[in-house]
């Protein structure tokens, strides 16, 4: 999965028949994804150290455990034109949108792999929900981009004021509003799932890859290296502070279902009760700053 080398490829350089590799191959894969429903799960849910320790977010996100986002991976679909187009994202590639969910260091808490490419974020999330076993506990948050509703505890931007990083830096400005400071904080904060899409992807060079492996066998890998992502976390091999190169697709991702906001509002709904929890936060923060 690290090398992205097909059987043959690895049959030839470990001197092994075609078809000791193919089962050498699963008997690992099959045995990280029971190492991968141990270790993709929350540690704590204590207030996070990077937020109590940081004065620009303790103590207005200290009821935040991790942010969430959804990112394309690239697979193969076998069959027909019309079986494949479900699967085809707006960018004209066959994927599927995988949502995770991480902490402030990176580490995978919740993984959801196998929506089809077509699918936004917002669906992929109350699938999670409602049919899988995301559960976020009482009075606890999660920090999602604008492809969410702002509800079901995921704490979202304000709609309409400047919110990506890479925006804020362009503008060279100051936030001007408590809309304007509580998004950039929160994008601060968000950054940390983008940037472990980008070390997953970047560990595991399969995932940048024109995609050779079975839907199935595709899907177990991305649990499996998810689960390994976080062993290579907690035993030090990756250092969590060290500078990634963002997912890209995770960016253009949010940028598209920003723009198709009403959608989403539609299909998670709007609950009132989060809208004025990020209120307090942004009006509170702001009379801090």
């Amino acid at each position: 999965m690290a090398q992205g080398s097909s059987v043959r490829l690895a049959a030839d350089r470990f001197i092994r028949s075609n078809d000791t590799i193919y089962r050498s191959f699963h008997e690992v894969l099959n045995a990280l994804m029971v190492l991968a429903r141990f270790i993709i799960k929350p540690v704590d849910t204590r207030p996070y150290r990077k937020i109590v320790n940081n004065g620009k977010f303790f103590p207005w996100f200290a009821n935040v455990l991790g942010a969430l986002d959804g990112s394309h991976f690239r697979v193969r679909i076998e069959g027909n034109a019309f079986e494949q187009e479900v699967w085809r994202n707006r960018k004209g590639k066959l994927s599927t949108n995988v949502l995770a969910v991480c902490d402030f260091d990176g580490r995978f808490t919740y993984v959801l792999a196998g929506w089809e490419g077509s699918a936004n974020d917002g669906k992929v999330f109350n699938s999670a929900v409602d049919r899988d076993n995301l559960v976020i506990p009482k009075d606890k948050y999660l920090l999602g981009d604008a492809g969410y509703a702002t509800g079901r505890r995921i704490l979202t931007p304000y709609r309409g004021v400047q919110y990506h990083l890479r925006e804020q830096a362009q503008a060279k400005m100051k936030p001007r509003t408590p809309e304007e400071l509580y998004n950039l904080r929160h994008a601060q904060l968000r950054n940390a799932i983008e940037k472990a899409f980008g070390r997953w992807k970047g560990i595991f060079k399969i995932f940048r890859e024109e995609p050779y492996l079975r839907i199935n066998t595709m899907l177990k890998g991305i649990y499996a290296t998810a689960g390994l992502s976080n062993f290579l976390l907690d035993y030090g091999e990756i250092d969590p502070d060290k500078p990634v190169e963002l997912d890209e697709e995770a960016y253009i991702n949010d940028k598209d279902q920003a723009n198709n906001f009403t959608r989403a509002e539609r299909q998670g709904g709007v609950c009132s009760l989060t809208a004025k929890y990020r209120d307090k936060i942004a009006k509170r923060m702001w009379d801090a700053y």
